[in-house]
């Protein structure tokens, strides 16, 4: 594999993110003209982060992240909202560097801890985080609105 850069992503890159998205997360529903005007709306807002992997040829995954303010917390945190990688570029190293972005922006933006969340069926990545230093510390939640 060619030498992987992370960078900002731009509503450029929505066509390459989508399969991942609809793929690797599970999300079939989603489309490149969503995922477009999410990263155009996520890009007017400071604390929304998106950043891509790539090598010459290929989009290789992507991160979504959100800096928060919690009241039991005294520095703000940044949640992973999203991180996928292609099922070919998987074990190479990708992953690890969408979340050293990850970690980089945390300390930018001053916070202090960095949380994600991760489907019950996905032990391949639990142990992936495992393995990058998180811990693993109750469940997640959601209800439809």
């Amino acid at each position: 594999m060619a030498e992987i850069v992370v960078r900002s992503a731009t509503e450029h890159d929505a066509v390459a993110i989508c399969p991942l998205i609809n793929d690797e997360l599970g999300y079939p529903e989603v489309t490149p003209e969503g995922v477009a005007q999410r990263i155009r709306a996520m890009d007017a807002q400071p604390d929304y982060h998106v950043f891509v992997a790539c090598s010459e040829h290929e989009l290789a995954g992507f991160i979504v992240l959100v800096q928060g303010i919690a009241l039991e917390m005294d520095k703000p945190y940044l949640r992973v909202l999203a991180l996928a990688v292609k099922a070919s570029c998987q074990g190479r190293g990708v992953g690890r560097l969408l979340l050293q972005a990850a970690e980089q922006t945390a300390h930018a933006g001053g916070a202090g801890k960095l949380l994600l969340s991760s489907a019950f069926a996905r032990k391949g990545a639990h142990a992936f985080y495992e393995r990058c230093g998180f811990v693993q510390k109750g469940i997640s939640f959601f209800k439809t609105i």
